[in-house]
């Protein structure tokens, strides 16, 4: 099972480097509607007002490269030590999502925009799952300790 939820994570933090690239040049497009248009009707009672949008753009860009920076990093924390089942790897990636999704939470709330935390529970679910399957692998509560090949 190890080699299952190594890959899953490997995936996972893929996902988040290309969703927050996208975000990052796109964030403003139709692309992400879905997610953003009930943010903005949260927000500013309909769309976003165009005064907002140079901001927004700028926003967008942060967010998108800090995503994407996320998504690098868990990479290769999971390429290398996950796959050599070091422990304070998943420490590493355990609290670094907790502190992602709780602050965003937080802020998503306090901002007006709790539709926010809606999105992000898919992003730390789709972590989570992983996460919690390689847990015993990385504290010696498996029966196989060898490491994984890659």
């Amino acid at each position: 099972m190890f080699t299952f939820w190594y890959r899953w994570l490997l995936t996972v933090f893929v996902g988040f480097t290309l969703f927050g690239v996208a975000y990052a040049f796109f964030g403003m497009s139709g692309l992400f509607a879905i997610m953003l248009d009930p943010i903005d009707l949260a927000l500013w009672g309909g769309p976003m007002p165009a005064e907002t949008e140079p901001f927004a753009r700028f926003t967008f860009g942060i967010i998108g490269a800090l995503l994407a920076a996320f998504g690098e990093l868990g990479w290769f924390v999971t390429r290398y030590a996950v796959s050599r089942r070091e422990p304070w790897a998943w420490n590493a990636l355990a609290v670094s999502a907790i502190v992602w999704f709780v602050i965003d939470g937080i802020v998503s709330v306090w901002s007006g925009a709790a539709i926010n935390v809606a999105f992000n529970l898919g992003f730390a679910v789709l972590l989570a799952i992983p996460l919690i399957g390689i847990r015993p692998h990385l504290t010696g509560q498996t029966a196989s300790t060898r490491p994984a090949t890659a």
